[in-house]
């Protein structure tokens, strides 16, 4: 995941959480964005570090999640980015499994 973070960030990648989880953690840290890669891991990401990936067809994440294997948490070589929001924002079965919005595939 190292080659999409900052250097201010990189220490900041958390092992294990769930969608929902990484999508409050980054939004608690001011972030705009939860990326979640290789099934485990989440980081948060600011405009400008998302503005460098290339995107990429949603089927390049297709490592199931650590915590929830019907979800996807990226992939080998990519990201599932999410728009981070705030536990309240999210309900309604987390707006039908979307989560407040779909995630979108980048390559790392």
């Amino acid at each position: 995941m190292d080659g999409y973070l900052s250097l201010s960030n990189a220490s900041q990648i958390w092992q294990d959480v769930s969608i929902r989880s990484c999508m409050i953690l980054c939004h608690q840290r001011n972030h705009k964005y939860a990326a979640l890669h290789n099934g485990n891991e989440c980081a948060c990401l600011t405009d400008q570090e998302v503005s460098r990936l290339e995107k990429l067809p949603s089927e390049a994440c297709d490592v199931p999640c650590s915590v929830n294997n019907e979800e996807r948490c990226g992939g080998r070589t990519a990201a599932s980015i999410f728009l981070a929001v705030a536990r309240s924002t999210l309900s309604a079965d987390e707006r039908a499994a979307g989560l407040n919005g779909e995630s979108t595939s980048y390559y790392l």
